[in-house]
């Protein structure tokens, strides 16, 4: 029987769809990457006063450059990633474990659907979900840049449509 189909004559499940495979690899290392950065983030510990300083006046250079050469538009979008920053720094444990607990949601989201489980699709859908909005438990929407809402949005509408084509492997 070809290890595509969803299960032999035993009823035993064979391997998942190799096109699902990949996208669960996909959500396996975005996740893993979030939550190794995130682990990382909060043993490393929230910057010095000092070094948040800096990281401020880098970025206020950067966008007085900006506005010099009439890039009005990146200047404003260097404004609201200074105050998406203040807020993390502002709120930084809680910004970080929120982040690990969403990421985590995602890889046992994955984990499910390479099991073979919709439970795992349905929980993907509450990841992508959660993880849009996550931002905007520590940042006023105002702050937040649109295009990094739109962008987000558009991966994780591209995500579900791609993991959908396999349900009919997802028991």
């Amino acid at each position: 029987m070809n290890n595509l189909e969803q299960s032999d004559e035993l009823g035993v499940k064979s391997r998942p769809p190799r096109f699902l495979f990949v996208l669960i690899i996909l959500t396996w290392c975005n996740t893993g990457l979030t939550i190794t950065s995130s682990l990382f983030t909060l043993l490393m510990g929230k910057p010095s006063v000092e070094e948040i300083k800096q990281s401020k006046v880098v970025l206020a250079t950067s966008m007085n450059q900006m506005l010099e050469i009439k890039m009005y538009y990146l200047a404003s979008l260097m404004q609201k990633i200074q105050y998406l920053t203040d807020a993390m720094y502002a709120n930084f444990t809680g910004f970080h474990l929120v982040s690990l607990s969403v990421a985590a949601i995602g890889s046992l989201a994955a984990l499910f659907m390479f099991q073979g489980k919709r439970l795992g699709f349905h929980l993907y859908i509450v990841y992508s979900l959660v993880y849009l909005a996550q931002t905007y438990l520590f940042v006023n929407p105002a702050f937040v840049p649109t295009e990094m809402l739109v962008i987000n949005a558009f991966f994780a509408f591209i995500f579900i449509l791609m993991y959908s084509r396999n349900l009919t492997f997802l028991k």
